[in-house]
């Protein structure tokens, strides 16, 4: 009997310890997890760090998860926020079905754009010629139907040019991939171009921006962000459609042209309002040119083509003035140039 009653008091004794726990070994669960902000404004290519709490302060809550409502204006990391491109995008935090969010938004980075200037030497073109920036990623090329044009390009990439009396003049600087081959897929890249130049003279056509080849049908794409004439929008062809990118509306226009490599479709995004500084999402025009007309099925000029976009064979800046009759004479001078990829 001792032994049963000795049993019972020892399975009590158990019990009551485990009932009379301290309050300190308790877990306390989390009842929210909050921000430390819920608005931010950061620059393009920016970083800041959001930290996350829970509560009550001494409560337990499960993994953090962080999210971005939109990956192409702000992608987010443990924390830490970086601006991809000007918008507004919500950076959510979420602990099991806990939740808060922070309003971000990416505003253009601030380039001061007299820093650069022309870096060591200038090397003077004369003729017809392509060539490569030493110590830099850089391809440029320069042509015309005459020898009547100078174009200086220095270490750095920046370049300039003038020609009289002509009639076409052409200029490039940015990425050379070749001309055949399989080329470079886009969804790999990310083009950004900042600039800043002046310019004097004058063309019936032609316009300044950049300069995308490649594989597919669609042969050739422009971005016009200036032009040396108001009629330039006469001369690129069919209208298409617009869309809205670095600040402003683009008009597409779409052209066919038969030539060697036989019939393709020329690509050109006209900016409503002209600019001689700053900075070209290239890879965001791809991707908004891709989602208007990737696949489809168009008429240009009485001939029905589908429409498609290949690797890449170059990727560039562009100064194109030509005279649909009569001559051009003008130059241009970039004294800020940087494209990346």
């Amino acid at each position: 009997m001792k032994k049963i009653l000795c049993a019972i008091a020892v399975i009590v004794t158990v019990f009551a310890c485990k009932r009379e726990a301290p309050a300190g070994n308790k877990k306390v669960v989390a009842t929210a997890v909050s921000l430390d902000k819920n608005e931010m404004t950061i620059e393009e290519e920016a970083q800041e760090k959001l930290s996350a709490t829970f509560s009550p302060s001494n409560a337990t809550g499960q993994p953090l998860v962080w999210e971005s409502s939109d990956q192409s204006v702000a992608q987010v990391a443990d924390g830490i926020v970086t601006g991809i491109l000007p918008g507004y995008a919500d950076i959510i935090v979420k602990s099991g079905e806990l939740a808060d969010t922070c309003r971000v938004t990416v505003v253009d980075k601030v380039i001061d754009w007299d820093s650069m200037g022309h870096v060591g030497s200038g090397h003077v073109v004369n003729l017809n010629r392509v060539g490569t920036v030493g110590g830099t990623e850089y391809t440029y090329e320069c042509w015309t139907e005459n020898s009547s044009h100078s174009f200086v390009y220095y270490d750095n990439g920046t370049f300039s040019a003038s020609w009289n009396n002509i009639k076409c003049f052409d200029a490039y600087m940015g990425f050379d991939y070749g001309t055949s081959g399989p080329g470079v897929d886009p969804a790999t890249k990310k083009y950004v171009l900042d600039y800043k130049y002046s310019r004097s003279g004058s063309a019936s056509a032609g316009g300044i921006g950049v300069y995308v080849r490649s594989a597919g049908l669609i042969y050739e794409s422009c971005i016009f962000d200036d032009w040396w004439s108001n009629g330039l929008a006469t001369t690129l062809g069919t209208k298409f459609g617009e869309y809205s990118l670095d600040g402003e509306t683009y008009t597409v226009y779409l052209n066919l042209r038969k030539g060697d490599r036989g019939t393709v479709v020329l690509l050109y995004a006209l900016r409503k309002t002209a600019r001689q500084s700053g900075r070209i999402h290239i890879s965001e025009h791809m991707k908004k040119w891709k989602e208007m007309f990737d696949g489809e099925d168009v008429t240009l000029n009485g001939v029905s083509v589908q429409l498609q976009f290949g690797n890449l064979y170059r990727v560039s800046t562009l100064c194109d003035a030509f005279s649909i009759s009569g001559s051009v004479s003008g130059s241009i001078d970039y004294t800020y140039f940087n494209l990346r990829q």
